[in-house]
């Protein structure tokens, strides 16, 4: 799971079931069954802390919400909540049997084509005007419902956030999980009073994922326990409305259950963390007398989100926009949510074209937006008023049409205001200045031009026309120049444009004059651009399309104008591009000048731009050959390269600079290595870090300055054999070989004897399950078959230079002197003879040891190892028995080097600080080399 927890947006969707069953005494008994939780396997369904309550006594029926996030904790913010009440009601013989209990049902559903197995297929409950708990619906004719109020509760133990399971109060069986017995029906059910504490494990999630595991949670690992001392409290007192006596009351936040039409019932307003709802549904209440079996459910479907990503789960498709879980809120829905969470109504005035003049004796439109939180509330209708008019023929419509009489003063500034009608104090305004009739601007260029050149100018002139005017209307314009793609592209206040050199050929701009007084009057005129120079030719001397690193080519360039031959600028900016050594350049007179260490095999991009026009541009490439073409690698040394050793290397440049002053340096690399110990100097000097792995190709490599392209490699294989054979055995030394750190115990002849420095293979067996685990024992374990196969594969160069070895082992702890398991393994442990010279502490008879029949040498005088950098133990071959805790497990060097006991067959944690493993010890070939 995302498991991304910062937006902390849920979709918990829970289900309560209500049941009744007619008994023969003519009483009722009623049921809470288990609540479903749907989707909550969903991994972008994460829990902000609701928990939905069902406080079921048989009698008294409770559904309300709460926010189980203290303020102080991770998490804990104010969420929001909404709630479905689906029902289901049938009547008949077998009223009640499900699926997969015992008997026959052959009861009719109230509703048709609804199924008592599926929750899906019972029918939502709908207000009806003025009545949340809707009268007339035909369930109400066998059970009225008692709805809003408070009640008492104790604050849930069950603080889990990947949990969607609802707290339930009160359960069908009773105690003794029986429901036959009548007497203790919801004898769990408690009655809490204000003050009253309860102390239980509060349980809290401890994965860092949102998946709620359920029954197959695991404590510590899925969820914790922490014992909690909790006190009871009262919710709110609720109040149940439809949707519109909600917004009759003027739609206020407050602690409502307001019914939307849907179905759905919203909350309205911020549940604070330690804090519930009030009761949605209180009571339900018999209306009618049973003359057969009869079962009626409650379905409570639950949506909780913190609303903090602003559109209350729509982006992330959950919040109360949940797949699959019914209608998305509707507007009055989102008004209310919105207005929960502190916001507030605004209106916005705009007008039409966004006009802020209007006309004497003219008309014009405004608009209204009413919006909560950026969201459009469609619904909300608007009352307009005017303010400003001295004259009463000044008018604003319903609509908002404003008409501007004839006679109302030129001047004048108007107010339009547009009122929410749902809430007055919501209210926006737009101020229009009244102008004088002038309707047209008309716009002429200087000899009736419709074209000009870069980087030329034309005068514009502009005249407002007046119809039925002629008493002072401003003739002044403002100019306004667009379509332009160069920013140096701009018309003066005097209606003079100036073309950039760099605006584009063709493109065609549009003059605009609007007249000062009224901005409806504009006037237009286009223009198209035309080339001063359209077009450059680069050459180079010779026509080169080549040139070498530390020389020089001159270029040159014409400038062509189409049609023109007087007095077009022929000059040119020369630029080089492409380049990557700072000291390659063009000069002002088109002389290139190549770097010595420009790249060898580039291309250089020649341009030559018009002085007077930017887009005449011309280009010509050649590329870059090097003077220096040819590196040589070489060393002096002819015996093998061992690790921790250095070898000395040369390098010769060739090529046509090698007689003329081309540089003759070169920069040395190494590459292949895996230890960071080994490095080439700037001389040629290679030292092979002693931790280098052995058999590892290194690739050396000599660079020319002159060029990168140019370059000589030569390949060192890191000597196994010389490697092995520098180290003194039983020292502290070590070779690497596959990544890991060797000791050499022991050398003889053209082989040794490595161990591990450090301790490989925590937590892997030593026998198998097929294996008595009483008797562990090294011949055929699956920790012999382990190491000689699939560990050993997996080394590459190990797996070439391993040895097989006859290997003498006791077959058990008390075998005697002559009884021995015989192994033939490349791969194997080291016996307790070898580490300590005994055998189950008693003095070792020769095959007890793995070498010449004596103990090995320990690396430096001690067997200590670690993992993970603490010392720990590691096992031994030879089985052992202890007799303080009569078992047989194999032996081990403990943490402190000394000999023990392990009574399993597995490596775990010795004593829940040092863990424990194996050291794999081998013989390898070293061939005949000698140093």
């Amino acid at each position: 799971m995302s498991k991304v927890k910062n937006r902390k947006v849920v979709s918990a969707v829970m289900a309560v079931v209500v049941a009744t069953a007619i008994l023969l005494t003519g009483t009722f008994a009623w049921q809470s069954i288990s609540q479903m939780a749907l989707n909550e396997v969903a991994e972008e369904y994460v829990n902000p802390g609701g928990r939905l309550h069902d406080d079921f006594d048989g009698v008294n029926k409770d559904v309300y919400v709460e926010n189980f996030m203290g303020e102080g904790e991770a998490g804990g913010v104010p969420i929001y909540a909404r709630v479905r009440l689906d029902e289901y009601l049938e009547t008949g013989l077998g009223a009640g049997i499900k699926d997969g209990m015992d008997g026959e049902n052959l009861a009719t559903p109230l509703v048709a084509g609804t199924d008592i197995n599926d929750v899906t297929t019972w029918t939502t409950h709908l207000p009806e005007e003025g009545d949340p708990a809707g009268t007339n619906s035909a369930f109400r004719e066998y059970y009225t419902w008692e709805m809003g109020g408070k009640t008492v509760y104790m604050p849930t133990f069950l603080k889990n956030r990947d949990s969607l399971k609802a707290d339930i109060n009160g359960t069908y069986a009773g105690p003794d999980g029986d429901p036959a017995t009548d007497e203790d029906r919801y004898g769990d059910y408690e009655t809490y009073t204000v003050g009253q504490t309860k102390t239980a494990d509060a349980e809290y999630d401890a994965d860092d994922n949102d998946i709620d595991e359920g029954d197959a949670g695991v404590e510590d690992v899925n969820y914790t326990l922490q014992s909690e001392t909790h006190t009871a409290a009262e919710t709110l007192e609720a109040q149940v409305l439809t949707m519109a006596q909600w917004k009759a009351m003027g739609a206020p936040a407050g602690p409502y259950w307001v019914y939307d039409t849907d179905g759905w019932a919203y909350w309205a307003q911020a549940i604070q963390p330690g804090e519930a709802t009030g009761l949605l549904l209180n009571g339900i209440h018999l209306e009618k007398t049973m003359t057969t079996d009869c079962y009626y459910g409650i379905h409570v479907v639950a949506q909780f989100t913190d609303g903090r990503d602003g559109d209350w789960g729509k982006g992330a498709g959950n919040g109360f926009y949940t797949p699959d879980a019914g209608p998305e809120p509707s507007i009055d829905a989102l008004q209310l949510l919105h207005q929960a969470a502190g916001e507030l109504l605004k209106v916005t005035v705009s007008s039409e074209n966004n006009a802020i003049t209007v006309k004497t004796a003219s008309n014009l439109q405004f608009n209204a937006a009413v919006t909560i939180a950026d969201t459009a509330i469609t619904n909300q209708g608007v009352t307009w008023t005017l303010e400003g008019n001295t004259s009463s023929g000044t008018s604003l419509n319903d609509a908002g049409l404003l008409t501007v009489a004839a006679n109302e003063p030129v001047g004048t500034v108007l107010t339009v205001k547009a009122t929410s009608q749902e809430n007055d104090t919501a209210m926006g305004e737009m101020q229009v200045t009244v102008v004088a009739a002038a309707d047209g601007v008309v716009i002429s260029s200087a000899d009736g031009a419709t074209s000009v050149k870069r980087g030329r100018t034309l005068q514009f002139s502009a005249a407002v026309s007046n119809q039925g005017s002629q008493d002072g209307v401003s003739q002044d314009v403002t100019w306004t120049v667009s379509g332009n793609t160069a920013s140096d592209t701009s018309i003066s206040d005097e209606g003079l444009l100036t073309v950039g050199l760099e605006e584009t050929v063709g493109n065609v701009l549009t003059i605009k004059a609007t007249s000062m007084v009224n901005n409806a009057a504009v006037g237009d005129a286009t223009v198209t651009i035309l080339v001063l120079g359209d077009g450059v030719t680069v050459a180079s001397a010779g026509n080169a399309t080549t040139v070498k690193t530390a020389r020089t080519l001159q270029f040159t360039a014409a400038v062509l104008d189409e049609g023109s031959s007087d007095g077009v600028p022929q000059g040119v900016t020369w630029a080089v591009s492409g380049n990557t050594s700072s000291s390659t350049a063009i000069s002002t007179s088109g002389l290139l000048t190549v770097g010595e260490d420009e790249t060898a095999g580039g291309t250089l991009t020649i341009k030559a731009t018009s002085v007077v026009n930017s887009a005449a541009v011309g280009t010509k490439t050649v590329t870059v050959n090097p003077l220096a073409d040819t590196v040589t690698v070489s060393t002096t040394a002819t015996m093998p390269l061992a690790a921790g050793e250095t070898r000395q290397y040369s390098a010769q440049v060739t090529g046509e600079g090698s007689t003329t002053g081309v540089p003759q340096n070169v920069t040395w690399t190494v590459s292949g290595n895996t230890s960071s110990s080994t490095a080439i100097s700037s001389g040629g000097l290679l030292t092979v870090g002693a931790d280098e792995d052995l058999n590892n190709t290194l690739t050396v490599t000599a660079t020319s300055t002159a060029g990168s392209s140019v370059f000589g490699t030569k390949t060192v294989v890191v000597n196994f054999e010389k490697s092995v054979a520098n180290v003194t055995a039983g020292s502290t030394t070590t070779v690497t070989i596959d990544g890991i750190k060797w000791y050499v115990l022991v050398k003889d002849g053209n082989k040794a004897l490595l161990l591990p420095k450090d301790i490989l293979e925590v937590n892997r067996p030593i026998n198998s399950s097929s294996i008595d685990p009483n008797s562990p024992k090294w011949k055929g374990s699956a920790m012999e078959t382990y190491l000689n196969d699939e560990w050993l594969s997996s080394k590459p160069v190990l797996s070439q230079k391993a040895m097989s070895t006859t290997i003498y082992t006791r077959s058990t702890w008390d075998a005697d002197e002559d009884t021995f398991d015989t192994t033939t393994d490349k791969v194997f442990l080291l016996s307790e003879a070898d580490v300590f010279g005994t055998m189950d502490d008693k003095t070792a008879v020769a095959k007890d040891y793995t070498y010449n029949g004596t103990m090995l040498p320990a690396p430096g005088g001690s067997w200590k190892a670690t993992y993970n950098d603490t010392r720990a133990w590691w096992f031994l071959r030879s089985p052992k028995w202890s007799s303080s805790n009569p078992i047989v497990g194999m032996a081990i060097v403990n943490h402190n080097g000394n000999s023990s006991m392990y009574g399993s067959y597995y490596c775990s944690d010795y004593d829940g600080i040092r863990g424990g493993g194996v050291r794999p010890a081998l013989w390898v070939t070293t061939g005949t080399y000698t140093s």
